[in-house]
């Protein structure tokens, strides 16, 4: 299960990533194409700092995620969130079975959650949930690892270390390639350490990542029912090419809703 202990320390080891600037690009994308855009769904919201970024903008946000642990910190966060105009909601549930009985005026995926979708089942079933939940015109917003970039750039070994108050967090992540399958399974090792105590804790997942190619996003995209309207470098908005890492695309819902995937079994 990826995200359980992890989780613990995912907020700190991404301190670094500026979610303030991620909200703004979500939010001008989303209002170039539907500026009366209120109600979004977020799948796969994690520990729901974009979705505390948009709720804080006015905008009313579902957060959708399996991980129990990432949810744990999001509701703290939530309760501790000055300047929210509405307060999110948060559930725990599988993105490819979500069923929420209601419709919103986006619906957004983001930091590579639609790249663990590795199987072709598992991903029709995340973009199926996602038209589901939208009426015609409603927007489908998310980014992945892009593939010409993976296959050019390819993925190395890196070290992370983060420190806050008496604890000193060390990230090991070590990618291993599987190209037939267009996936990279990346195992990481957290070393924890309690300066204060002394403890010391050991974290082992792996996660598999899916790369992207943009005829296969435009197919199933076109599958499920979607017309894709963007697609372009994960916050500069520049082409996509060999050295975009994260693309993201954004799609518009069209014809009706797909009611049962039939490649996909519970």
């Amino acid at each position: 299960m990826v995200f359980a202990d992890y989780a613990r320390y995912y907020d700190l080891l991404n301190q670094d990533k500026d979610y303030q600037r991620e909200t703004e690009y979500i939010c001008r994308l989303v209002r170039r194409h539907n500026p009366d855009a209120m109600d979004i769904l977020d799948l796969g919201c994690g520990s729901a700092t974009h979705a505390v970024n948009l709720a804080q903008r006015g905008y009313r946000v579902v957060g959708v995620d399996q991980s129990k642990e990432q949810l744990r910190i999001a509701e703290e966060k939530i309760s501790k969130s000055e300047s929210l105009e509405r307060v999110p909601e948060i559930y725990c549930d599988d993105i490819r079975y979500l069923r929420l009985g209601r419709n919103f005026d986006a619906v957004v995926s983001l930091f590579h959650v639609m790249s663990y979708q590795t199987e072709n089942a598992d991903l029709l079933a995340a973009f199926q949930t996602a038209r589901i939940h939208l009426a015609p015109g409603g927007l489908f917003l998310f980014d992945v690892w892009y593939g010409p970039s993976v296959l050019s750039l390819k993925p190395e070994p890196r070290i992370k270390r983060v420190c806050a108050g008496d604890l000193e967090v060390v990230r090991i992540a070590r990618p291993e390639m599987k190209v037939n399958q267009n996936c990279v399974d990346v195992h990481y090792d957290l070393l924890v350490c309690n300066k204060k105590s002394r403890r010391l804790e050991s974290i082992s997942e792996k996660h598999c990542m899916r790369y992207f190619f943009l005829p296969e996003v435009v197919f199933f995209l076109q599958y499920c029912g979607f017309k894709l309207l963007a697609a372009e470098e994960w916050l500069t908005g520049n082409r996509l090419d060999s050295r975009t890492w994260s693309g993201c695309f954004l799609a518009e819902a069209t014809s009706p809703s797909i009611a049962e995937n039939p490649y996909h079994e519970k």
